[in-house]
């Protein structure tokens, strides 16, 4: 099956690195991008298997760079990332495609609950 890759699309550089340090500790491959443009770069060049999509980020955001990710691959799991989750936020996140939402500050465990839950086990 090999090392699952992961990509961190989070524009803030703190949130970006400890995001980071807990995948590494829980045995993933992991690529980061600042903004969505870069996202879908990276995400062309390496064998992604699931994002990590902060809503608010620079050049392209979070819900552009998701339509033309799930445009590339429909069943790419993308996971929003986010400060505030109203009821409201998160329907917009889903009817956007979203496969979850995951709500900054997060603890490691979290994450890792989140994203084995949406990584595909094939």
């Amino acid at each position: 099956m090999g090392t699952k890759k992961i990509l961190i699309v989070e524009d803030n550089q703190i949130l970006r690195e400890l995001c980071n340090e807990f995948l590494v500790v829980d045995g993933f491959d992991v690529c980061a991008a600042k903004n969505g443009k870069e996202a879908l770069e990276i995400y062309k060049r390496n064998g992604i298997d699931l994002v990590l999509m902060d809503l608010k980020i620079p050049v392209m955001d979070g819900f552009e760079a998701l339509k033309q990710l799930k445009f590339i691959r429909a069943n790419l799991p993308v996971i929003a990332l986010t400060g505030k989750a109203t009821d409201e936020d998160k329907y917009k996140c889903k009817q956007a495609g979203f496969d979850d939402i995951l709500i900054k500050p997060y603890e490691g465990d979290r994450l890792a609950a989140v994203i084995n839950k949406n990584l595909p086990h094939s």
